[in-house]
């Protein structure tokens, strides 16, 4: 961990990193193993990507879509009981979740797009394609990405609409394993 502090000093651009040990076998049985062919670098070892199956954008890929109804859940009862009375908090609860909204939202028409992305602007940018009357509401959830608020009953509402229409959208499209 000590050499990911200096890492992370050495390139300012990166916010956040994950670690997590498993075997090789498992990760190759794991859904989530496509994140490391999208998402990863090795950086010691053998780079195990050739080994994990290609895949196409879809229920495949609708990772963020298969979580977002037990998070937003959480969040607006995390909400409810003033959790997030903290600004710190607050704030970094609404670029978490706003860039979970994004990311859900995006993967709704990845198949249709035929490509993945989790770059924030893209995202919105192409689900207005397809959802045009919710370019508004995903155009606020980006700012709200970028610049997050504390307010409360804002993102509660935000949550409880948009989020609960992803929700839906996503289980008719079969999105959503049930």
């Amino acid at each position: 961990l000590k050499d990911m502090d200096i890492y992370l000093k050495k390139h300012p651009y990166i916010t956040r990193y994950d670690i997590g040990y498993y075997t090789q076998k498992e990760i190759l049985k794991m859904k989530e193993s496509i994140l490391i062919k999208l998402h990863s670098i090795c950086i010691y070892g053998k780079d195990i990507k050739n080994k994990i199956p290609n895949f196409k954008p879809g229920i495949d890929t609708a990772l963020t879509l298969q979580k977002l109804e037990k998070e937003i859940k959480l969040t607006l009862e995390e909400i409810n009981k003033n959790k997030y009375s903290d600004n710190n908090k607050a704030l970094a609860m609404c670029v978490w979740m706003s860039k979970r909204l994004l990311r859900a939202s995006f993967e709704l028409i990845a198949e249709k797009e035929s490509c993945f992305t989790r770059d924030l602007y893209l995202c919105w940018e192409k689900f207005v394609k397809h959802y045009p009357n919710k370019s508004k509401q995903m155009y606020n959830v980006l700012n709200l990405a970028i610049n997050p608020t504390t307010n409360m009953t804002l993102y509660k509402k935000m949550l409880e609409n948009l989020g609960y229409w992803i929700l839906k959208e996503g289980k008719k499209l079969n999105l959503i394993e049930k």
